[in-house]
C-alpha cells in the first residue's frame, strides 16, 4: 500500500502580487495537482474564496477547513482527501494558543504576530483495513520564534498516545532546518518515531524567484517513505513556495 502526500502553500489571494496573483496561477495549480494526483494534501494560506475554489475544482477530493479568525473566516490550512482512497473518521480545527478551543485565540503573551494560528487534523482509515492515519496540517507563526516553539510544543503535546496510528505532519513552519522548533519535531518525543521526510530537499520558499530559496516547508511522519521531491516551476510560478511531496509505504 502506498499513499502520496503533498504539502502546498498556495500564497494567499491578493491583487498586489501582479502577474503572480492567485487568479493568474489557478491553471498551473490545478495542473500540478492533477499531474501528481496526491492522495492527501495539506494546503496553507487558503482564504475563504480559495477554499471555495478548491472545493469546486477538486471534485475527486473532500476539501475540509475553516478560517482562523474568531468568526471562522480568513486564512486556513485546508486538507484535501481523495474520496476513493481514504474514509474520513473525524476532523477538527484547533487554535494554537493556551485556549485551543477558542476561535481566533493566540499566544498573546509571546512574540506572536497579530495573526491567529491553527492546525487542522483529519483522522482517516484505509478502506478494507484497520489502519488509522492522522494528517495534521499547520502554518506556524511568521514573526515570533518563541511563538513558534510554543506552537510546535502544542502540536506534539495534544497528540496524546497515537498507538499504532500513522502520523503525518504537513506544513509551512516558517523556520529553517537548524531552528530549535524544527529539531523539536523529531527529537522531543522519540517514541513517536517522527522523521523529516524532506530532510534532503533544498530551499522551498523563494518569493516568486526574488530571493535565494530557504527551506521552511516540511513533511514529518512515522511511516516509511520514498521519492520525496519539491516541485519548482518558473517563470510561470505556481506559488511563492515549492510544494513538497512524498510517498508513504505501508
Amino acid at each position: 500500500m502506498e499513499l502520496k502526500v503533498m504539502s502546498f502553500n498556495l500564497r494567499y489571494e491578493n491583487d498586489y502580487d501582479g502577474i503572480n496573483a492567485f487568479k493568474h496561477r489557478k491553471p498551473q495549480i490545478l495542473q500540478v495537482i492533477r499531474e501528481e494526483n496526491p492522495d492527501l494534501i495539506g494546503f496553507q494560506e487558503g482564504t475563504d474564496s480559495m477554499r471555495a475554489w478548491l472545493r469546486d475544482q477538486l471534485t475527486d477530493y473532500l476539501v475540509l477547513g475553516c478560517g482562523r479568525n474568531a468568526d471562522y473566516t480568513g486564512e486556513s490550512g485546508p486538507i484535501a482527501i481523495r474520496r476513493d482512497r481514504l474514509s474520513l473518521l473525524s476532523y477538527r480545527t484547533v487554535w494554537l494558543s493556551p485556549t485551543p478551543d477558542v476561535p481566533g485565540s493566540r499566544y498573546v503573551d509571546s512574540d506572536q504576530s497579530s495573526c491567529p494560528r491553527i492546525y487542522q487534523e483529519a483522522r482517516m482509515v484505509l478502506p478494507g483495513s484497520k489502519q488509522i492515519l492522522r494528517l495534521i496540517n499547520v502554518h506556524t507563526d511568521h514573526a515570533g520564534e518563541i511563538a513558534r516553539m510554543l506552537e510546535v510544543k502544542q502540536l506534539l503535546s495534544e497528540l496524546g498516545d497515537p498507538g499504532e496510528d500513522v502520523l503525518i505532519y504537513t506544513g509551512d513552519f516558517n523556520a529553517t532546518p537548524e531552528a530549535p522548533e524544527i529539531r523539536y519535531m523529531t527529537e522531543a518525543r522519540p517514541e513517536l518515531g517522527l522523521r523529516d521526510a524532506t530532510s534532503e530537499l533544498g530551499g522551498t520558499f523563494h518569493d516568486f524567484g526574488r530571493m535565494e530559496p530557504i527551506k521552511i516547508d516540511y513533511l514529518f511522519t512515522n511511516a516509511s517513505f520514498r521519492d520525496t521531491r519539491q516541485i519548482h516551476w518558473e517563470p510561470d510560478y505556481i506559488s511563492d513556495h515549492d510544494p513538497v511531496v512524498t510517498t508513504l509505504v505501508f
